[in-house]
Parts: structure tokens; C-alpha cells; sequence
């Protein structure tokens, strides 16, 4: 009985590391602006006025890093639902 639920309760942090790699992908700066505050007490507007090249470098990665989860949501999704279940309905 429990193996049929299972699956269900492993697709809740598929889908939340799904959401949060769309949120990194095509918004990074929410993630930038956290780690700037925490770490050097700066916001991303102010790093871009003094240097760009370093602003988008952290654009970029934190996109790649976004791209990333999204990829890694999506592939454990489809474990779950197609390999994980094994023909269960």
C-alpha cells in the first residue's frame, strides 16, 4: 500500500526543484540580490554601476545554475512517473 503512494510523495520536490530552476532561469536576480545582501551587504543595481563585467558574469551563472535545476526537475519527474511506477496507473 505504501509503494503506491510513494511515488506521489517523491514528485513534491521534483516539482519544487522544478519551479525554483524556472524561477533561476528566467529570473536570476532574486537569487543575486540574496546572495549579495548576505555576503557583501550590496544590491545587484549597485554591483552593475561599478562593474558590469562581474554583474554579468553572476547573470550568467546564476542562469546556467537556473537552467541546471529546471533540467534536473524535469528528468526526475519523468523518473518518477514513467521508470519509478513501473506501469502503475
Amino acid at each position: 500500500m505504501t509503494e503506491k503512494w510513494l511515488w506521489k510523495i517523491l514528485m513534491v520536490p521534483a516539482c519544487l526543484i522544478l519551479i525554483l530552476g524556472v524561477i533561476g532561469t528566467f529570473y536570476p536576480y532574486l537569487y543575486i540580490d540574496f546572495y549579495l545582501e548576505q555576503t557583501l551587504n550590496l544590491s545587484f543595481e549597485a554591483l552593475s554601476t561599478t562593474s558590469q563585467g562581474l554583474a554579468r558574469l553572476l547573470e550568467v551563472i546564476f542562469r546556467a545554475n537556473g537552467l541546471g535545476m529546471t533540467m534536473s526537475g524535469i528528468l526526475g519527474i519523468f523518473v518518477i512517473l514513467f521508470a519509478f511506477r513501473k506501469g502503475e496507473k
